[in-house]
């Protein structure tokens, strides 16, 4: 979608496993702008990146509560399985092949409220992509 567009809809952030999406300054910077424009922004995995999502939830289950994998008395059973999948990203780690970008997007980030918010707006974005495709 085009910033500003009246026929902007959402977007899409495609999750492939050549490249974490997250890692990825222009990325994790679209994303935000997408969901504070109040876009609909849907997760979509390739299907290599669906293949080693469910590889590593298999794997996950039959570990076992001892080893770390499922356990079905925790509140929230899925929250060892999305470190897993995910990661823990800092949005100030993000690369841009041009310079000239990166400084443009981190100065960006910075006047809208930092690196710290843009980090909470892109953990619960993950939260909810895992979800979505994990239950």
């Amino acid at each position: 979608a085009i910033a500003g567009s009246s026929s902007a809809v959402g977007m899409l952030a495609v999750h492939v496993t050549q490249a974490d999406l997250y890692s990825r300054l222009w990325c994790v910077y679209e994303i935000n702008e997408a969901m504070a424009k109040g876009l609909d922004v849907k997760p979509v995995l390739s299907q290599e990146e669906k293949a080693r999502w469910n590889s590593t939830r298999s794997k996950w289950i039959s570990d076992g509560p001892e080893n770390g994998g499922w356990d079905s008395t925790n509140p929230d059973p899925w929250a060892g399985l999305m470190p897993r999948i995910f990661p823990t990203t800092d949005t100030r780690d993000a690369v841009c092949s041009k310079a000239a970008d990166a400084s443009m997007i981190r100065e960006e980030v910075e006047m809208a409220g930092g690196f710290e918010r843009l980090n909470a707006e892109i953990d619960g974005f993950r939260k909810s992509t895992f979800l979505t495709f994990m239950q």
